[in-house]
């Protein structure tokens, strides 16, 4: 009978021990996964604890286990570390780390791109709610991974002033049931444009940018945000036989002066020429070849030649340009004398509103591409050898193909 009671309060000890633990921790928003190998990937969540987080050994090995187990539980992955752990207000827990992700390595590869995801305002009289569907048919596509470029959440009102807006802004965002169904599908790369920087067509004298740096730097589990030298959220990897140089337009801009900054400028020259990738994609916020009356790189001084000229004079070969903003899409095409014709495929919004003031006639735009409403790409690398082939895919809302542009290796390059 001793024995018995024994055992009785002893598994009820235990009981209280584990309901404790369980109720210390929970994932409200998340996992984001970002940047992969082929054995790991990095994550980002959001966690509630019911207790103040404590700075001891103790409570840093009671979130690790929490943090792996559901994991384990939810998707079959064990946590490799937790990099990052910040505290929001209400004992919210901002973590960012990796987890072990056994994943095939493929040579044909497809990714999405897309920009400009407006929040739904709290005035539905003045917005569809239906508008966040275009996230469940991005879900339903085939896809390795997806490029966010820019605007990928919006502060309005001044939201950008304060810590505890812009936290709200981002976690609203994650919490949106159809959106995190993608975010939690596949892996996440993103830049950022005006609108998740500061105010409207802000630039580096925006006072609050490294503010914006250190939010957006909390929320993405990109590779790495510019150089211990030159701060930012530009970066590079590399899948399959495509390199991906992705640009920050905001933090170095300056109208008539600069759009991406000396330092910038020279690390994309000396990642391009060591390139070795067939396929080269420069991601942008801001449209690189359009020539308009709305912000593009033609307002930034000399810097577009200069990009420009760099590409020509070492002869660097299958560069496309990615690249968000406008509220339209379109595919662009510029023809050089001696040299193969550049692409810019724009692709914008996701569900932010179209901008009917935009132009729409440009004269480097290829016929039929032009879509004014919400839309979505994917951009599909195929092929065996030299018979590599880049397609080019826009979406409508509705997940229905509207065009597709194919553009083989061979006329990417300065043998053709």
């Amino acid at each position: 009978m001793k024995r018995l009671q024994l055992f009785l309060i002893n598994s009820f000890l235990c009981f209280c021990v584990l309901s404790s633990s369980a109720q210390r921790f929970q994932v409200n928003a998340g996992p984001v996964y970002g940047h992969y190998t082929d054995s790991t990937t990095l994550f980002w969540m959001r966690v509630h604890t019911t207790q103040p987080p404590q700075r001891n050994k103790k409570e840093k090995q009671a979130l690790d286990t929490y943090i792996n187990q559901f994991f384990v539980d939810q998707y079959g992955l064990e946590l490799n570390y937790i990099d990052q752990c910040k505290h929001l207000d209400n004992n919210q827990l901002l973590i960012k780390g990796q987890v072990k992700w056994e994943r095939e390595i493929k040579k044909d590869i497809q990714f999405l791109v897309g920009s400009c995801a407006l929040q739904m305002p709290m005035i539905p009289f003045f917005w569809n709610t239906k508008r966040e569907n275009i996230y469940l048919r991005m879900l339903e596509k085939d896809k390795d991974f997806m490029i966010w470029m820019g605007d990928n959440v919006y502060y309005l009102l001044g939201q950008w002033k304060k810590n505890y807006q812009m936290n709200k802004v981002n976690i609203r965002a994650r919490k949106d049931k159809k959106l995190s169904k993608l975010l939690a599908n596949t892996q996440h790369y993103a830049t950022w444009d005006d609108h998740d920087y500061g105010p409207n067509n802000s630039d580096r004298l925006y006072p609050g940018k490294f503010r914006s740096l250190e939010i957006f730097k909390n929320y993405w589990p990109n590779p790495s945000f510019g150089t211990k030298e030159t701060p930012g959220v530009f970066f590079s990897f590399t899948r399959s036989d495509a390199s991906f140089f992705v640009l920050d337009t905001r933090f170095y801009a300056e109208k008539g002066v600069q759009m991406i900054g000396k330092s910038q400028m020279d690390w994309l020259k000396k990642e391009l020429i060591n390139s070795t990738s067939n396929f080269k994609f420069i991601v942008s916020g801001t449209q690189i070849l359009g020539v308009t009356d709305q912000e593009d790189f033609e307002d930034y001084g000399s810097e577009k030649e200069e990009l420009l000229s760099f590409l020509s004079d070492n002869k660097i070969s299958g560069i496309v340009f990615l690249s968000g903003d406008r509220h339209y899409a379109e595919l662009l095409c510029n023809e050089r004398p001696n040299d193969y014709p550049l692409y810019e495929f724009t692709c914008s919004p996701l569900t932010s509103p179209y901008n009917p003031g935009y132009p729409r006639v440009l004269a480097n735009r290829v016929e039929g591409t032009f879509h004014i409403g919400q839309n979505f790409g994917r951009v599909r690398l195929e092929g065996a050898d030299t018979d590599r082939i880049c397609i080019l895919e826009l979406y409508d809302f509705y997940g229905a193909l509207l065009w597709s542009k194919e553009i083989p290796l061979k006329m990417l390059k300065y043998s053709f």
